[in-house]
């Protein structure tokens, strides 16, 4: 009766009752694992699986499922081998459900129990009191934790009035552990109906339950319990097949990115599984080839560039099922009793011991041996060798594997962090997408910061040489920004299929798709050997496409929409402002991205239109650069023959900077560079419209436009912000140069290797240098200046203030004596706000300080 490829465990009962089984569809069954059966106590039967995160759409986390049968509290099956009833059977069999809780569970576990448990649990509260623990919090003055999904929970209803003991300690057992009880609760049984009717009509219960964690609670859409079938042949036509209802439970899971799968958000398949999707593409006439070239050649004349890239997702997706449907379909699936040969340390030794023992075993059975003394102990030898094999082979690769991670992590922190991040990585608890929705809208179109163009330009103009032009002054400036007006005309000349291939191999493996569910594989894979070398076969075509996008300006409607996932950060997991949001585009945005980087990033470097004191998302610079000048800053003013003068450290810290940058003076600092023409249309196009749609454990919301800040999750959104922020580098280097030192204070600047070094930069992360006080006021002075013409806002709750010397009285000194205040703009007031001074801080993740 079951369709052929499913996975089916059991466990039996007695001959009369009991017995637990579990079906697995074929989609899941090589994502299902057993973890074990349980027949103890005598009387109670379950089996534990664990479905693998990777496989459902929970954020990473992965559902523990038991499905338990325990036989009624006056059964026989729980008496001692006296026949005698025990007294402590609600202990016992609750007891073990407790034990193999701990023994599975894993943090990463959501868990759901189900199954007659023949626990009655009337309208018993399964919630812990929070009103004691409330009370006991204020007596001893401390937390006493608790699950805060658990707050603002439901309350349960229940048609059956009566409880038993068996019910009292289901719910026991539920307020211990933070587990909650569904029937009664869910939509479509929220009344609790009976799910139990004696076959005589001498009674009705609710004992086939439902237990689940908060976080999987409210996944649940739909939980109907289902009439009892009736016998349409056989002697019994007529009667019923069952005393007990069939109840039936909808989890919102979904299916998330899997190993095998093929419409994927999130690409986790491996080499040898996307070198048969490579195969398509190796013959010259393949038919999603021919698909997208047809597409492609009617590109503005007869089709947009936002029709084309939708026939170019749709055919790639369709290569992707077809690929990848095929290795399901000739897939294998694991029995129950045999998953240790699915394991990665299992040897061919292994497997020969193991037949070994088994043949052994059937021998004896054949033979009527299974009490011969000499026959059992050549089994027991033989089980013996098998299991030190396994123990060998669990170890040697345990080894290897711990060996192979050191040498793949060896010098790339980030492969590192990434496995440590993924083994512990959990879903987001709060999963309301509108909420989210909510939130992310009033962070990105909320306040907006005051800006001032006017100032604007004058600050441009005085960068430029022009320190007393008015309007936009910086237009008529000679000199640098000459030079770069000119070198920039090399970023409006077409793409080239040489740049198409570098900004494909920039696209990173094992990412999500976007919103479209084509990762970067599918463009990566696509290859074919051509006089033995590897080809793109999709860049001419993505080369016509994205040249035609940058040249007339029809930027695909797929482009202007991003995936954003809220990430935790730190704090109260409950708390959204302790979340940023990481956004998602499309694998194709990302590639028209990437070309405009490359080229921004290139000229910027090769002209001199980035600051040098700038050294986040910068080639051939890094945190390391910017920590070595700082330890050698610090070390040169905390002692020795050259620490005379003290140094002054200000860590300023810009609230929201790239939310909030003001999109308008981005092109004008653009522009001031020396962008222009055809490369600064095409950055604009890009900002035209940024819708943002938030998605949350796969559930995707309403799309919300954002008016402000650079794009999330852009490859040049770095790179704008880069140029947007040295603005402020660009000023006081230019205010030093024009300005009297009077004025300035310029010659009280730390230097390294003869270079001044006022400040320095890393992404959003600015750092001011002074050797005087009033050096240091000058420098703040600055910066509100340039805040307030460019709309930044400094926080100054999270800015840090320290003095290097090597005598600590000197250092107190200036902490008390000389207070440092910025004046921040809260609507139409100025609020002064003093800078606190520290001992300690932090800096790109090292600890420094006058003290460390």
């Amino acid at each position: 009766m079951l369709p052929s490829g499913t996975l089916l465990f059991t466990v039996d009962g007695t001959p009369n009752r009991g017995g637990v089984a579990v079906w697995v569809n074929r989609m899941l069954a090589r994502d299902v694992q057993l973890l074990g059966v349980s027949k103890v106590p005598k009387g109670m039967e379950s089996i534990w699986l664990r479905v693998k995160g990777h496989a459902l759409n929970m954020g990473g986390r992965s559902l523990l499922i038991a499905a338990c049968y325990a036989a009624p509290q006056g059964s026989v099956q729980y008496n001692d081998h006296a026949g005698r009833r025990r007294t402590d059977t609600v202990d016992r069999v609750f007891g073990r459900l407790r034990a193999l809780l701990r023994r599975y569970v894993r943090p990463c576990d959501e868990i759901l129990i189900l199954g007659d448990l023949n626990a009655r649990v009337a309208s018993l509260s399964d919630i812990p009191d929070l009103q004691a623990d409330a009370e006991l919090e204020a007596a001893a003055g401390v937390s006493i934790g608790g699950n805060g999904l658990i707050q603002g929970m439901p309350s349960r209803r229940s048609k059956d009035p009566s409880s038993n003991p068996f019910g009292q300690g289901l719910v026991e057992l539920c307020r211990e552990t933070e587990l909650i009880i569904m029937n009664g609760r869910v939509p479509g049984d929220m009344e609790g109906e009976f799910t139990f009717y004696h076959a005589h009509g001498l009674a009705c219960s609710m004992i086939d339950l439902f237990v689940c964690t908060p976080a999987l609670f409210s996944r649940a859409s739909h939980l109907q319990v289902l009439g009892i079938p009736i016998a349409i042949e056989g002697p019994k036509v007529g009667s019923r097949l069952s005393d007990h209802c069939p109840v039936s439970l909808t989890l919102d899971v979904g299916l998330g990115g899997t190993r095998r799968g093929g419409n994927t958000g999130s690409s986790r398949l491996g080499k040898r599984e996307w070198e048969r999707y490579t195969r398509l593409f190796e013959v010259e006439d393949a038919a999603v080839v021919q698909k997208i070239d047809e597409a492609v050649s009617q590109l503005g004349h007869g089709l947009n560039s936002t029709e084309v890239v939708t026939v170019i997702c749709r055919a790639l997706k369709k290569a992707i099922d077809a690929t990848f449907r095929l290795e399901r379909g000739q897939g294998s699936i694991p029995s129950a009793g045999r998953t240790d040969k699915d394991a990665p340390w299992w040897t061919h030794e292994c497997a020969e011991a193991r037949e070994a023992m088994f043949a052994q075993k059937a021998l004896m059975r054949a033979n009527g041996l299974l009490g011969d003394q000499d026959a059992r102990a050549e089994f027991s030898r033989l089980r013996t060798k098998y299991q030190r094999l396994r123990r060998e082979a669990k170890d040697k690769f345990r080894v290897m594997h711990f060996e192979g991670v050191i040498e793949e992590c060896r010098g790339d922190p980030r492969a590192l962090w990434g496995r440590l991040n993924g083994r512990f990585s959990q879903g987001c608890p709060i999963t309301d997408v509108n909420s989210w929705g909510a939130y992310f809208n009033a962070l990105f179109n909320g306040e907006v910061n005051a800006f001032n163009e006017v100032s604007a330009d004058t600050i441009l103009s005085t960068i430029n040489g022009v320190p007393h032009g008015r309007g936009r002054g910086w237009v008529r400036a000679t000199g640098d920004r000459v030079a770069r007006v000119t070198a920039a005309a090399a970023l409006n000349v077409p793409f080239t299929l040489a740049e198409v291939i570098a900004a494909l191999k920039s696209l990173r493996n094992n990412k999500s798709g976007g919103l479209d569910r084509v990762p970067a594989e599918c463009f990566k894979c696509a290859t074919r050997e051509v006089e033995g070398r590897r080809m793109f076969v999709l860049a001419p075509y993505l080369l016509k496409l994205l040249e035609h996008i940058r040249s007339t300006g029809d930027y695909p409607v797929q482009f202007e929409v991003s995936a954003l996932t809220p990430i935790h950060k730190k704090g109260d997991v409950m708390e959204k402002g302790n979340y940023r949001g990481l956004a998602v585009g499309g694998v194709l945005s990302k590639l028209y991205a990437f070309l405009l980087e490359h080229r921004l990033s290139r000229w910027g470097e090769l002209v001199g239109a980035r600051s040098p004191y700038q050294g986040g998302f910068r080639r051939k610079r890094g945190t390391c650069h910017n920590l070595f000048l700082l330890r050698h800053l610090t070390d040169k003013h905390k002692g020795g023959r050259d620490a005379v003068d003290p140094l002054f450290v200000c860590q300023i810290d810009f609230e929201k900077a790239f939310d909030k940058v003001p999109r308008d003076l981005l092109w004008l600092r653009l522009e001031e560079r020396g962008v222009h023409g055809a490369m600064l249309e095409a950055l604009k196009t890009c900002y035209n419209k940024v819708m943002m749609r938030v998605r949350v454990d796969g559930v995707t919301g309403d799309p919300f436009e954002s008016s402000q800040g650079v794009k999330q999750g852009c490859p040049l959104s770095p790179t704008l912000y880069g140029i947007f922020g040295e603005g402020f580098a660009d000023y006081v280097d230019a205010k030093d140069k024009w300005l009297p030192d009077a004025m300035r204070a310029k010659q009280q600047t730390p230097h390294a290797d003869g270079r001044r070094i006022p400040l320095e930069l890393y992404a959003d992360d600015l750092s001011l240098f002074a050797t005087t006080h009033r050096r240091l006021i000058v420098l703040l002075a600055d910066l509100r200046e340039w805040c307030e013409a460019f709309g930044m806002r400094v926080n100054v709750r999270k800015c840090e203030l320290m003095v290097f010397h090597p005598r600590a009285n000197i250092r107190e000194a200036f902490a008390a004596l000389c207070p440092v205040v910025w004046t921040s703009i809260e609507g139409n007031a100025r609020v002064p706000m003093v800078i606190p001074w520290v001992q300690r801080a932090r800096y790109l993740g090292l600890h420094f300080g006058p003290g460390t």
